[in-house]
């Protein structure tokens, strides 16, 4: 699970109709935030088991909202399914009518795509210094943002107001 959420933009967390939120379900959400995934799309699925009953999704979908509400996740409540016969996975049925929001492809179709590298804030994790008389040579890769030549930049922990330099190795 930490390997697959480590790179996603978004999520899908299933919760067992029957079985409800479990202290692995906490956990997950938790990780979740922890790795910085923002979208969190939540299914409560095998809603045969539990008859399609309202009361019951509306239960598990407070539950974990609160849960994931807390580390500022939000989960939108959740949205009903029966994987086994197909309700709500592509499509609206009858029996899950009373509890449906949206079948499970419209909550993947509702995330958001991550926004391109480049159109985030500028970071420059610096590599390396190089000393020479007076002058200071910082050796950094872009992992976000862009930068051009003469660009002013600041340079922490101090806050010391720089020009970029006229070379673009990398990004």
């Amino acid at each position: 699970m930490i390997t697959g959420a480590s790179q996603a933009d978004g999520a899908v967390l299933i919760i067992d109709a029957l079985e409800g939120v479990r202290d692995q379900t906490r956990r997950h959400g938790y990780l979740l935030h922890l790795l910085g995934v923002k979208q969190v799309a939540v299914v409560v699925n095998k809603m045969d088991r539990v008859d399609f009953s309202a009361a019951r999704f509306k239960e598990i979908s407070d539950e974990i909202s609160a849960h994931l509400i807390r580390p500022r996740r939000h989960a939108g409540g959740g949205d009903p399914d029966s994987a086994r016969d197909g309700d709500g996975v592509a499509e609206r049925t009858p029996r899950i009518s009373l509890v449906r929001r949206a079948d499970r492809v419209e909550a993947l179709d509702a995330l958001e795509p991550a926004r391109p590298l480049e159109a985030l804030a500028l970071r420059l994790p610096v590599q390396a210094i190089y000393k020479f008389d007076d002058r200071r040579i910082v050796a950094a890769a872009s992992s976000s943002g862009q930068l051009a030549a003469g660009d002013e930049i600041v340079i922490m922990p101090r806050a010391r107001l720089q020009k970029s330099g006229a070379s673009r190795a990398g990004r």
